[in-house]
């Protein structure tokens, strides 16, 4: 089994809210279940007018025999008041050459709409065999070549297979899946988040992520990100 604390996570040389952000691997480390340790908090008018921020930081195996399978990285949890998504970069590409590039296409999460019956609750007959999400960002957070979603509510989660993504109307988005799933899951205080696939992290390889904190319009006093990321593979 591969040990995970061979993964380590790294900022990008360039490392702020200034337009080069990104580039090369700093190797400084970003330390793990730390506050701000990706934004810093906010206030004034950028929380009253809402906008986006940016970072960018590298996944590296610091083992040199072992490889992270079939790896996914995905934003875990909604603080409410902000939200994260994740794309996958370049080695050295710079906030100001993606920030029009990227203008979809981004990994989020988002808000059970409806609920999720499985086999757990009704061993028999018919299941859930689709669901109905609410987005975080409006028209993106769940591309149509998705593979994985994660559905979590408290400490219960569980991965499930995409058949196919149906957008709605502004952040309504239906998820068909591959196969039923084992537990039941209410959409009162359940999240769905969309997995970013890594693939395979060979020994010594380092892989880019950026990440894109949103803050919508009409926040008072200060945003905290408190959402987290989590990185799963075997």
């Amino acid at each position: 089994m591969f040990d995970m604390s061979n993964i380590k996570f790294y900022r990008s040389l360039n490392w702020g809210d200034e337009l080069i952000c990104g580039g090369p691997n700093s190797f400084i480390e970003i330390e793990n279940n730390s506050l701000t340790n990706l934004f810093s908090d906010v206030g004034g008018e950028f929380c009253l007018w809402g906008g986006s921020r940016y970072r960018k930081m590298f996944l590296t195996n610091e083992s040199t025999t072992d490889t992270l399978k079939s790896a996914y990285l995905f934003v875990s949890s909604y603080s409410g008041k902000d939200n994260l998504s994740l794309h996958l970069g370049s080695d050295d590409d710079v906030l100001y050459e993606i920030i029009d590039a990227y203008t979809d296409g981004w990994y989020g999460i988002g808000l059970l709409e409806t609920d999720v019956i499985g086999r757990s609750t009704q061993p028999e007959g018919l299941v859930s065999e689709y669901f109905d999400v609410q987005s975080t960002l409006v028209g993106d957070g769940f591309p149509n070549d998705l593979r994985y979603v994660c559905l979590s509510t408290g400490p219960l989660y569980e991965f499930a297979e995409v058949r196919e993504v149906v957008w709605g109307i502004g952040n309504n988005v239906r998820i068909y899946l591959r196969h039923q799933l084992e537990y039941t899951f209410e959409s009162v205080n359940a999240f769905v988040s969309a997995m970013l696939f890594l693939g395979d992290i060979e020994p010594e390889r380092s892989i880019p992520v950026w990440i894109k904190q949103t803050i919508p319009v009409g926040n008072q006093g200060r945003v905290k990100c408190r959402s987290y990321i989590r990185l799963v593979g075997v």
